[in-house]
Order: structure tokens, then C-alpha cells, then sequence
């Protein structure tokens, strides 16, 4: 965890809080939420400079759990309208460390499991790399196969 003086982390925690909160009023005009999605974005990667650590909450699990692939998703959209490599950086460090590949690997039937494949479907669109996808394809050509996951 890096360290912050207490103005940042005030106006980190301001953000956040409205954010979270959806005060229109705090945030009217396309820039104006755009430095909010940035400002919410800075702090979760300022508090996780690597994205292939496990989390843990009551227990450890692996990076690739369906919160990060929602916060990745979410971070695959802001890169349409904010493009910056450091996302796309951020994003490949993740995916590669999981090998492009569901959590729980390829006969999980836990869509769960699969969050993480919408952000690696989403790269995939902007690359076009067909590694980033045979995971997930196989994970998919199981599912609809209706073969019996590890679930």
C-alpha cells in the first residue's frame, strides 16, 4: 500500500464518497465526471500496484475473481473515452498472469468464474491476439456443450 498525506486522502476518499454516492451535483459536465472516474481509478491503483496479487477478503482468492473482472470491465470503458497505456498495461499484467484463462480454468460452469472473460473478450476486440480468447472460447464451447464443471 503506498503512502498518502492526509490531503490526498482526503480528497481520495471525497471522490470515492461521491462516486459512490451519484452526487450529480459534485460532478456536471462530461470532464467533471471523467476526472471522478480518474480520481476513483488512481486510488484502487494506487492500492493495488500489482494486479496479479490475490485479494483477500475473510479468505485469500486469486486476482481474477468476478470483482476484479467487473473493476476491469469498468476499466476497459474508461479507456474508450481516457485513453492511456498505463490501463492497457495494467490490464495485459492482470490477464497474462491468468493466462487469459477463467478463473477455476476452462469446464467452470460458475459465471463467477467467467467475469474475468468479459474484460479478455473486450481486449481481444482491441487487439484482435486470438491467445487472449481460446480460454475462454473452450470455457464457452464446454458450457454450451452442456458438460459437467468443476461447479
Amino acid at each position: 500500500m503506498y503512502k498518502t498525506d492526509n490531503v490526498t486522502r482526503t480528497k481520495t476518499f471525497f471522490c470515492l464518497f461521491c462516486a459512490l454516492l451519484g452526487f450529480p451535483v459534485f460532478a456536471q459536465t462530461p470532464e467533471e465526471v471523467l476526472n471522478v472516474a480518474r480520481c476513483v481509478n488512481d486510488y484502487f491503483m494506487q492500492q493495488c500496484p500489482d494486479p496479479t496479487k490475490a485479494t483477500f477478503v475473510k479468505r485469500e482468492r486469486p486476482s481474477s475473481l468476478w470483482t476484479r473482472g467487473v473493476y476491469y470491465e469498468g476499466l476497459m470503458s474508461l479507456q474508450t473515452i481516457d485513453p492511456q497505456q498505463r490501463y492497457l498495461d495494467y490490464v495485459d499484467q492482470w490477464a497474462n498472469f491468468h493466462q487469459w484463462t477463467p478463473r477455476n480454468g476452462i469446464l467452470t460452469l460458475n459465471a463467477d468464474d467467467q467475469c474475468c472473460a468479459q474484460t479478455y473478450l473486450e481486449r481481444y476486440l482491441t487487439v484482435g491476439n486470438e491467445k487472449m480468447i481460446q480460454y475462454v472460447r473452450k470455457n464457452l464451447q464446454h458450457q454450451m456443450s452442456g458438460g459437467l464443471g468443476l461447479d
